[in-house]
């Protein structure tokens, strides 16, 4: 092999070695400026919950449990699972829940870290069994049985929660490499009541105005409280926040179709300023509707300083929208094309060394 065909085929290997790293490293860019997301699984869920309604079963026909019992009555009704995967054996987890309210204004029949409502007197968890856990065979179906009891003195309104239920079957060892793992729930609701055709008026009362941070943004939580043993549901909430003794909204927020579980509370989030909200005293209206009925509430607060710049300074990073991506993306396809001609032209005037010391050679 001659000199020169030594030089050329050094030359195309330097050459694929660099296209490789290019590709490499567009590749790497590609991965730094596109964050990685792992979504769990697409399958559904495998199992089904259903009631098995007692004789005091007021409605058969509703799909879940609303129960006419007396002071002192010790009861039970059953739940029947199912597993309907054909291939799987599952494990199913079922628990008693007493019913909450979230911030969002919904009643949630899913268990919850809230700390109960003082006025609620009798939760639902609390005058049940415990919870159970079953494993079945493909297709195959059980009924479960909880057992209550009633305050001997009786109660006033309603009960409510559900019966939760919790695929809790084992992740298989070649799933085990994933991320994300789907953990499918249900929810049966369950609603005691000694008078189930009598319907309490709702008390709702506004508890506290604060601030604080919901989802790692500035808010300023405003409690209502539902007092009275009775949920319900088409609840509007309208709230706006002034300066304390100007009528300019500052701030606002509106709540459509809410709900409440009886006896519960929850703290409706108003978003102020992105970098938080300067200390001050301001005041919070709000207006209820629901059921027919208005409820007007008003309420100074004040934000100190300390809680001004604490708010201040849980903010996130500014979060970069799709041009200013778009924009990182442009800038590292520029540095790799520059980068890789630099190579080239090096790969040149390395090559063209090499055939003016071949001259020179053959000249000598």
């Amino acid at each position: 092999m001659t000199f020169d065909q030594e030089a050329r085929i050094s030359m195309v290997r330097k050459k694929r070695w660099g296209v490789g790293l290019a590709v490499l490293l567009a590749v790497l860019s590609a991965f730094w400026v596109m964050p990685t997301v792992q979504a769990a699984g697409q399958q559904g869920s495998e199992f089904y919950i259903s009631p098995l309604y007692p004789s005091n079963q007021t409605d058969t026909n509703i799909g879940y449990f609303v129960l006419k019992v007396k002071p002192g009555q010790r009861g039970k009704f059953g739940v029947q699972v199912q597993n309907t995967s054909k291939t799987d054996t599952r494990t199913i987890k079922l628990t008693p829940v007493t019913a909450t309210t979230t911030n969002a204004g919904q009643m949630n029949y899913t268990p919850s870290t809230k700390k109960a409502d003082p006025t609620l007197k009798y939760p639902l968890a609390g005058m049940m069994s415990k919870g159970v856990t079953v494993t079945l065979a493909p297709g195959e179906g059980k009924s479960v049985t909880f057992e209550y009891q009633v305050p001997a003195k009786g109660f006033k309104g309603q009960i409510a929660g559900s019966i939760y239920a919790l695929d809790v079957t084992p992740v298989k060892a070649a799933d085990k490499s994933e991320m994300l793992h789907n953990r499918f729930a249900m929810a049966l609701g369950v609603l005691l009541s000694e008078n189930p055709d009598k319907t309490l008026m709702p008390d709702l009362k506004l508890q506290q105005v604060r601030p604080g941070v919901e989802n790692k943004t500035p808010v300023v939580f405003a409690r209502v409280q539902n007092r009275a043993p009775q949920l319900f549901g088409k609840m509007t909430v309208n709230s706006r926040i002034t300066a304390k003794g100007d009528s300019k909204t500052k701030f606002k927020k509106t709540l459509t179709n809410g709900s409440m579980a009886p006896n519960s509370n929850f703290d409706l989030p108003v978003p102020v300023n992105k970098d938080g909200i300067p200390a001050g005293d301001y005041t919070l209206y709000m207006t209820i509707n629901a059921v027919g009925k208005t409820w007007h509430f008003k309420r100074n607060f004040t934000v100190s300083q300390q809680d001004a710049n604490k708010l201040g300074a849980t903010q996130p990073a500014k979060k970069l929208d799709w041009q200013k991506w778009l924009l990182w993306a442009a800038i590292a396809l520029a540095v790799l094309i520059v980068a890789y001609g630099l190579y080239l032209l090096g790969v040149r005037r390395g090559h063209k060394h090499d055939e003016e010391e071949k001259h020179t050679d053959h000249s000598l």
